[in-house]
């Protein structure tokens, strides 16, 4: 099953989901003009790097248990002045904080978004293999009924 639902999720064209989502969902929040500021900024090599380094740390903090937080403050040491410049002149800009104010709703509506565009395929994973389940404990049964 694990093996069927990553085939689902290769079939997924990630950059037309993403361009789908945010051509969807961002419009209720940010204005056009937000958004290409936000499209800048996402392409920049802090918000990358934010990224990359964000996923060591959150993989290191489930691994651990340790705090997140904890964990963050040893990986923070590796953006330079450059990098810490751009991150926070983006958290202390208009469009950060608008984007602090929206975004656990914008969290939310993306994920819902996600969820409805692949949730089809996950299903249809799960019926396919509901149905080879039913069928073996059928048999079993069907085994046992004989002894």
């Amino acid at each position: 099953m694990a093996a069927d639902i990553a085939e689902q999720h290769r079939q997924l064209d990630a950059k037309a989901l993403v361009a789908e989502m945010i051509m969807t969902v961002y419009p209720k929040y940010d204005s056009a003009g937000q958004i290409r500021e936000l499209t800048a900024f996402y392409r920049s090599k802090a918000f990358k790097k934010t990224v990359a380094v964000g996923m060591q740390a959150s993989n290191e903090a489930q691994r651990t248990g340790e705090a997140p937080a904890l964990v963050w403050k040893r990986y923070e040491k590796q953006f330079d002045q450059d990098e810490v410049r751009t991150l926070m002149a983006m958290k202390n800009s208009p469009l950060g904080k608008h984007q602090d104010a929206i975004g656990p709703q914008l969290k939310n509506d993306c994920t819902e978004f996600l969820r409805a565009r692949t949730e089809a395929g996950i299903d249809q994973v799960a019926d396919r293999f509901g149905k080879v389940m039913a069928e073996r404990l059928q048999a079993a049964d069907a085994r046992a009924a004989k002894r």
